[in-house]
């Protein structure tokens, strides 16, 4: 969902900003980090992942990427005025 907000090939995050976003330990997302990476459908450098293969992060959420994406357009609609 960062990538879909990024106009660059890549993006810069830190392994423990996904820690607090997902509520997890910073080691976790290491380790899934180089998961992902090891099946091609990232790459992971210092403060910068690049997607490589979109399609398979999709498929590999199962079913639980559209539904985000609706409700994060149904709140961003919502006027805060």
């Amino acid at each position: 969902m960062v990538d879909d907000r990024t106009e660059e090939e890549h993006f810069r995050i830190t392994h423990e900003l996904i820690a607090v976003m997902l509520r997890v330990r910073r080691a976790g997302i290491t380790v899934a980090l180089k998961v992902l990476e090891s099946r091609s459908m990232i790459k992971s450098e210092h403060r910068r992942i690049t997607v490589l293969d979109r399609q398979a992060l999709i498929l590999l959420t199962r079913g639980t990427y559209g539904p985000a994406e609706v409700e994060y357009g149904r709140l961003k609609s919502i006027s805060l005025g």
